[in-house]
């Protein structure tokens, strides 16, 4: 069974697993923004060591940067905000807000020890784009954990 079939989802939630979808991609997108930080395009392709290597990013623009990173994630705290209050079943209201806390403890286990990781291997890791995924993922499986458990 999919982690989410479209059979069982209501619109409001499938509108909301969308839009959700969508910031998943901007924080992709906003990790490939932020300089100084590994980027796996720029691994992936050497040629574009050399064209980032001119770009010297000044205080403001890295300020800048940084801001718009939080976007993602203030904009998928409204989207849930604003399920949570039109979801109709008071039921499915606890499950989804169970399985974001469960959504969240994995991200920050999994956030400090890749903190250690790095800190041991004195090695960074674009962790920013890994949270988001590890935070979505986390929040789906453990509501469908969640909903199994109640059958």
């Amino acid at each position: 069974m999919a982690l989410f079939c479209k059979a069982q989802l209501t619109p409001l939630q499938r509108r909301t697993v969308l839009l959700l979808s969508a910031t998943l991609l901007l924080t992709v997108v906003g990790t490939f923004l932020v300089p100084g930080k590994p980027n796996p395009l720029l691994e992936a392709y050497p040629s574009l060591w050399r064209a980032a290597a001119v770009v010297h990013a000044s205080a403001g623009l890295t300020v800048a940067v940084a801001l718009l990173s939080v976007i993602p994630v203030l904009w998928a705290v409204a989207i849930v905000g604003r399920y949570l209050k039109s979801e109709p079943d008071e039921f499915i209201r606890m499950l989804v807000i169970r399985a974001v806390l469960w959504g969240v403890a994995v991200t920050m286990a999994g956030d400090a020890i890749v903190g250690v990781l790095m800190v041991t291997y004195k090695a960074p890791f674009p962790m920013a784009m890994l949270n988001a995924d590890l935070m979505f993922a986390a929040t789906g499986i453990s509501f469908r954990i969640l909903r199994w458990s109640y059958r």
